[in-house]
């Protein structure tokens, strides 16, 4: 087989991701799936890589198709914990009860 040649059989999607888009392709896909393991491990969380193939006849000739690919990939996210706040009737958010008064008052005083 000559380098224009794909392999037939066992091999040929390898073969194909080699040479499709100057291996640009495999490059982004290799990249693509450390970040994921690396998010996946660190998180904790299941993630997902797709690798889609998209072929359409070109229409200029019977035997030339357009090859097109595309990559995605989830990656798992850290879960944000939630903080406990108080509200106001003014829609103000505060730290401590706006009603309630403090056990010491230390505001303004010099120690």
């Amino acid at each position: 087989m000559g380098s224009n040649d794909s392999s037939s059989g066992n091999g040929a999607y390898v073969w194909f991701l080699a040479n499709h888009n100057k291996g640009r392709s495999a490059a982004e896909l290799d990249e693509a799936l450390h970040e994921l393991v690396s998010a996946v491990m660190e998180t904790g969380k299941p993630g997902k890589l797709t690798y889609t193939i998209s072929i359409k006849p070109d229409g200029n000739l019977e035997t030339m198709v357009v090859v097109t690919d595309e990559i995605k990939s989830t990656l798992p996210k850290f879960s944000r914990r939630g903080d406990m706040w108080f509200a106001t009737e003014g829609g103000e958010l505060l730290r401590e009860h706006p009603t309630q008064t403090g056990l010491f008052d230390w505001e303004g005083k010099e120690l």
